[in-house]
């Protein structure tokens, strides 16, 4: 069984949440809270996370940060609409293994749930335990995405940044003057550049290689 915890400071957003989660077979949610003070009591029994950054008069990265440290097995995902590039890399470093963006489909959420509360992550970061040696070799790896980041065209570079700052296809193509299919396209060569399988991966890779900073 999934445990799941749910930290958002908007109730409309954590009572649907919670439903939808409780009807998947192997998923219980523990616990939907508002804060971090309110957090701290389900931390150390839980698998997964769900936390806002945006909590109102707390920060969810202080949760992604407790979490690491009362019960480091557990998986926290970032779910915000903040255009904070900032906020993201931080919750990242304090060890958030995944990022969505409010809007994104419950389906996505959900299985990103599942992926971290039945194995070690969706995508792996950078960690303390790991020694220099391993990080080396992993970064010197052929598929490994720095690789390929470099291969992002400018407009590619236009799109993924649009897209983690929360924009859908729609919003996108609004704001760049193109098609809503151009997205889609330019989407499907960004994920295939950095050997990634969603949006919210590809946008993780972007902040952690630098690819989102303005040129």
């Amino acid at each position: 069984m999934i445990r799941v915890l749910i930290v958002d400071d908007h109730q409309v957003i954590r009572e649907p949440l919670a439903f939808m989660l409780s009807r998947e077979a192997g998923i219980e949610v523990t616990g939907q809270v508002g804060s971090v003070d309110e957090a701290r009591p389900f931390l150390t029994d839980i698998d997964v996370a769900i936390v806002d950054l945006d909590l109102g008069a707390s920060r969810g990265v202080d949760v992604v940060r407790e979490l690491g440290t009362v019960n480091p097995g557990a998986h926290a995902v970032v779910v915000t609409g903040s255009t904070n590039r900032d906020d993201l890399e931080e919750a990242m470093r304090l060890g958030a293994r995944c990022v969505l963006h409010k809007g994104s489909p419950w389906k996505d959420l959900i299985q990103a749930v599942v992926q971290l509360g039945q194995t070690d992550g969706l995508l792996r970061l950078p960690s303390s335990d790991r020694s220099g040696k391993a990080r080396h070799e992993r970064d010197g790896e052929s598929g490994h995405p720095a690789h390929h980041a470099g291969s992002l065209t400018p407009r590619e570079r236009d799109v993924l940044r649009e897209v983690a700052s929360g924009g859908t296809d729609k919003q996108v193509a609004v704001q760049l003057g193109v098609s809503t299919e151009t997205v889609r396209t330019h989407m499907a060569h960004i994920l295939s550049k950095l050997r990634v399988n969603s949006r919210a991966q590809a946008v993780m890779v972007a902040v952690r290689l630098g690819v989102l900073e303005s040129t």
